[in-house]
């Protein structure tokens, strides 16, 4: 079978938790199939470093001309028995050919208020219009799904579920303490935006640093939509002293994180998957969540898990891990423990099957 996958998310300069996703998916997934024909469709001519196993076809930047005028040709040319894509307007028109659709989240529509008006209103519309011209949905975690079944009323037999996992670089290890680094610290990770809540985060620590903890607080993730709230707060709390931001690091830089901080807090009001939680464990880090969407499914009993409004219990549950070595000790076993639900290998072959299902 000839399967063609769009791949605009490695054309991305800013590599986040999607890129990832697709590219540990797709790598893993052209490693264990020997049988299958795959080619990469997207815009920019580059090296991806997956596999030598897949056709490149590079198409316009412009999205709509593709998903109209030229993806339809290069399926009919190419003899396409199998469309694999997250991208909803590739989907506008019923291509000829079998089609499965990812979905990661639906925040817009979910969140409003922390997106802008224009997102949620586009996102509506490609759901509706790429999820009844699929043959099946792949979502990344069963919040997800759910979600999806409830607002859109689609089958759940139509819905299919394919986790995450956290890279094998993210690993327990036995850094030493350095200058690069306060030597102690909370760590976060996320993009600056208003959906990740690192507002309750800071006004979380601005309690701990009351109750007279000594541990700094590192972010690090690069600037987002409404960043600049974020460093106002920090200004108006007096925590310029206290509170560090580093930008987007390196995953080798980001090892080192995991394995040196006390804890990692990751209060984002909603995920699709969650991956930052499931690094910070297989690095043998305590963990700190929210509650909501996708992120009780995937930290299970190995998270402390927390209201991301609840400003005071964010606080109680940091604390507690500072203080109570025996609690910490025990997140991290756990923590783990419950990493090893999670990999790509798994999550590629959950995948093949499914494919293999599909066509016949």
């Amino acid at each position: 079978m000839r399967i063609g996958i769009i791949a605009d998310v490695f054309d991305l300069e800013l590599k986040a938790g999607i890129y990832y996703y697709w590219y540990n998916l797709i790598k893993q997934l052209m490693e264990i199939d020997n049988l299958n024909e795959y080619i990469l469709i997207h815009s920019k001519k580059k090296e991806i470093g997956i596999s030598k196993k897949y056709k490149d076809i590079i198409l316009s930047e412009n999205k709509l001309i593709n998903s109209f005028f030229l993806l339809p040709r290069i399926i009919k040319k190419e003899k396409i028995d199998l469309l694999i894509t997250n991208r909803m307007v590739s989907l506008l028109r019923n291509l000829n050919c079998k089609k499965i659709l990812f979905i990661h989240d639906i925040t817009p529509l979910l969140f409003p208020s922390v997106h802008k008006i224009k997102d949620s209103l586009f996102q509506k519309i490609l759901i509706k219009i790429s999820t009844k011209n699929s043959d099946l949905i792949i979502a990344i975690s069963k919040n997800t799904k759910k979600d999806l079944i409830k607002l859109f009323k689609i089958q759940e037999k139509k819905i299919k579920i394919i986790y995450a996992a956290a890279d094998k670089i993210f690993k327990k290890k036995n850094y030493k303490k350095n200058l690069e680094f306060p030597e102690k610290f909370i760590l976060s990770v996320s993009t600056l935006e208003p959906r990740k809540n690192l507002t309750s985060l800071i006004k979380a620590f601005y309690l701990l640093k009351k109750k007279g903890i000594k541990e700094k607080l590192l972010i690090a993730g690069a600037k987002g939509w409404k960043y600049k709230k974020i460093f106002d707060l920090v200004k108006d709390l007096n925590l310029t002293n206290e509170i560090f931001f580093l930008g987007r690091v390196s995953d080798n830089k980001l090892v080192r994180l995991y394995n040196l901080a006390e804890v990692f807090v990751y209060p984002s009001i909603y995920e699709g998957f969650g991956m930052p939680p499931l690094e910070a464990m297989q690095c043998g880090c305590p963990v700190v969540t929210s509650n909501t969407s996708s992120l009780p499914e995937v930290v299970g009993n190995a998270a402390l898990k927390v209201d991301p409004y609840d400003i005071e219990g964010m606080s109680d549950a940091i604390f507690k891990i500072l203080k109570d070595k025996r609690l910490k000790k025990s997140l991290i076993k756990k923590g783990l423990l419950n990493s090893k639900r999670f990999s790509w290998k798994k999550s590629a072959t959950n995948l093949l099957k499914i494919i293999n299902r599909i066509k016949k």
